[in-house]
């Protein structure tokens, strides 16, 4: 650790070498030590809706086979949100990718399941 001399007393020349020992290598910034508290908060709020969408869609869905998979697909997708707040961009890491894209898939297609069954119910 090189160490300025300046003002009153020893202090490390920069920030960086203050937080790491001479044996461990420099880590970079973590998505998480840049994401804006506002985007954090949001993605909190958007797990919120989608968790409480999916709730919804248990309860009122609960017979039928297409509305348990919505309501537990939407769920996972609030989820998801979770982990993306955490992470920065819903592409970063490749899983996170996936997992949201698989949501999105099962959201359409047992959303137009259950909206072709409503029509075929509906007078």
């Amino acid at each position: 650790m090189r160490f300025s001399w300046r003002g009153r007393g020893a202090r490390p020349a920069r920030a960086d070498e203050f937080f790491f020992s001479a044996g461990e290598t420099r880590q970079t910034p973590t998505p998480l030590m840049l994401l804006d508290p506002a985007f954090v908060y949001s993605n909190y709020a958007e797990a919120g809706l989608w968790t409480v969408m999916g709730a919804a869609a248990l309860l009122k869905g609960h017979k039928d086979r297409s509305g348990i998979i919505l309501g537990l697909t939407l769920i996972a997708f609030g989820a998801s949100d979770l982990i993306e707040s955490r992470t920065g961009a819903w592409y970063r890491p490749w899983w996170l990718f996936a997992w949201k894209a698989g949501c999105v898939l099962s959201i359409l297609v047992s959303g137009i399941d259950l909206l072709r069954k409503r029509r075929r119910e509906s007078p």
